[in-house]
């Protein structure tokens, strides 16, 4: 009975470390999201790219930046996706080189 207990609030504890951890990044990606300027308009002179991302589990994102912006910005772009820096490298197709690590 007692170890029945201990089990039950141990996995109690679990849980919510779990969710204060779930909590914090959940308010990193809105804070990030935030922080990210509006995406130019259609109708802009100015030079646009529209980036897409390829995500691990196959799916894709995509976001329109002006030319003048920052990589920087893509890196927090994805972070506000869900995916913190750590955890992935930005390719160039071609030539094939990682530019994350310059931005870290």
């Amino acid at each position: 009975m007692k170890q029945e207990e201990e089990k039950l609030m141990k996995e109690e504890e679990l849980e919510q470390i779990r969710q204060h951890e779930e909590a914090i990044k959940d308010a990193v990606r809105k804070s990030l999201a935030e922080q990210l300027p509006p995406e130019p308009p259609s109708d802009t002179s100015q030079p646009v790219s529209h980036i897409r991302v390829r995500l691990p589990n196959g799916g894709t994102i995509g976001r329109s930046f002006t030319a003048d912006t920052p990589l920087s910005l893509l890196l927090m772009y994805i972070a506000s996706e869900g995916y913190p820096s750590e955890q992935y490298k930005v390719l160039a197709s071609w030539p094939r080189i990682d530019v994350t690590h310059h931005y870290r």
